[in-house]
Order: C-alpha cells, then structure tokens, then sequence
C-alpha cells in the first residue's frame, strides 16, 4: 500500500493544479486503489510475452521507472538471470578447459590437474 501511495503522489498531484488537500488526498487515494486492483498483493501483474506491465497507461512516470527496473520482468529480473547463466558457463568453460580438451589429446597442461606444485 505504501508503495502505491508513493507511486501515485507526482501524478495526483500534477493533475489536479490548485486545489485544496482534500481533494489532493482523495485523488490519491482513488490513484492506490487502481493501483491495488491491478492484482492482489499490490504490484502489478506483468505476464509472460507482454512487454509492460497490466496498467502502465494509469502508472505515473515514478512507477514505470520502477516497473523497468525492479518489476516482476524488470531489469533486476534479467541481471539475476544472466548471472545465473554466467556461473554455469564458466564451470562449463573450466572442465572443458582443465578436464576434456587434455583428455582428448587437443593439447597438453603444463601442470597436470594430479601433480601437485611445490611452492
């Protein structure tokens, strides 16, 4: 509720010009229950293959910065799963590097991974 509150104070208030706060706050409490309908737990639903979140036309210019970033399909969604990725790739990379390619004859270590070195 907090976060819709704070997502829709800039626009209520750059809608309504000169008025008096309780029309201000009225505003803003209609502006968090669209925002709370859009689902259930206060955050918009973002749905696979839709490229922005339910109710972007209604969000103001604070929350559709927001949704771009730490939206459900954010860019803190996409982060996470490259480095995700990445670890796998470089464990990949590794036991192709150190194990397969001298196993297969491709070329040779110059410290094999079973002798040790004296330091």
């Amino acid at each position: 509720m907090a976060y819709a509150l704070f997502a829709a104070l800039p626009y209520a208030i750059a809608s309504l010009g000169p008025v008096n706060k309780y029309q201000l706050l009225s505003k803003i409490i209609s502006q968090c229950h669209i925002a709370m309908q859009l689902s259930r737990d206060g955050k918009p639903r973002w749905p696979e293959g839709q490229l922005f979140p339910d109710g972007w036309e209604e969000m103001g210019p604070f929350g559709k910065a927001w949704q771009i970033y730490a939206g459900e399909r954010g860019l803190l969604f996409w982060a996470n799963k490259g480095a995700y990725a990445s670890v796998f790739l470089i464990i990949g990379g590794w036991v192709l590097f150190r194990i397969v390619g001298p196993a297969l004859g491709l070329y040779q270590l110059t410290n094999d991974i079973s002798t040790p070195t004296k330091y």
